[in-house]
């Protein structure tokens, strides 16, 4: 699936093979309408090292750069910013045990600005990905 973006390589997952068979020319795919009315769903990859005191994640977005990100740990109203580390990843280093599930605000550079409510969940492990809608 290369040269496409997250959302719509796990759109192509779920809806399955059949439904992305080549079209007849000029013919637009039922699945296709589907998942242009359908919220995005967009990916953040936990990087391997990452542990209680220590958590970095790379958002695994389509289009746009990402100028802030924020975290919010389960049980608590208060975003903590994280820091760029390198490329596109972003770090927390924390003075206490995190609490996840973790949700996630960013702001593009575009000025737009997304929350992901408990979008990394409370088991979550190193060098793995998990998706969400934002709103």
């Amino acid at each position: 699936m290369t040269g496409i973006g997250v959302a719509a390589a796990i759109t192509m997952v779920a809806a399955g093979p059949a439904a992305y068979a080549t079209p007849a020319k000029g013919a637009v795919p039922h699945v296709a309408a589907e998942a242009a009315e359908t919220p995005a769903l967009d990916c953040f990859h936990v990087e391997f090292g990452s542990h209680a005191t220590y958590f970095a994640v790379r958002p695994l977005l389509d289009v746009v750069a990402v100028v802030l990100l924020e975290l919010r740990e389960q049980g608590s109203t208060t975003w903590t910013p994280m820091h760029e580390s390198w490329g596109d990843v972003f770090r927390l280093d924390s003075n206490h045990p995190l609490r996840a599930p973790f949700s996630l605000r960013l702001r593009n550079e575009l000025g737009v600005t997304t929350t992901y409510t408990n979008v990394i969940p409370a088991d979550w492990r190193p060098d793995q990905s998990y998706c969400g809608t934002g709103t």
